[in-house]
Formats: C-alpha cells, sequence, structure tokens
C-alpha cells in the first residue's frame, strides 16, 4: 500500500505544496484561537472557566 502511495505521490506535479498548504492551514487555525483568546472579554473567560464547576442541572428535564 505505501509503494503505491508513493509512487502516486512521486508522479504528482508540485507535490511539495500540499504540505506547506497542510501547515499553514494548521497554523492559522491555531494561531487564530490563540488571537481569539487573548482579545476575549475578561467575564468571558471568567464563564467559561466555572462552566465544570457548575452543578446547575437544567431546567427542562422531558426527553422526546
Amino acid at each position: 500500500m505505501l509503494k503505491f502511495i508513493k509512487h502516486s505521490m512521486l508522479s504528482m506535479d508540485s507535490v511539495e505544496f500540499y504540505p506547506m498548504v497542510a501547515l499553514l492551514l494548521f497554523g492559522s487555525f491555531f494561531l487564530g484561537w490563540l488571537v481569539y483568546s487573548i482579545m476575549m472579554p475578561k467575564a468571558d473567560a471568567e464563564a467559561f472557566s466555572r462552566i465544570p464547576l457548575d452543578v446547575t442541572e437544567p431546567k427542562d428535564q422531558s426527553h422526546e
């Protein structure tokens, strides 16, 4: 299986382009998430930090 993939990749033109695009997408996603979390209002960050400790039950317990 690996020989088939390797042969297909080597026969493609500009195959070195794909890892670069994948790395840029991966990096830009996490960089955007970092900027979002830094610029988030402090009140929202505190509310998110309390979510695991919140013991309130949902008001609607009916399951249809």
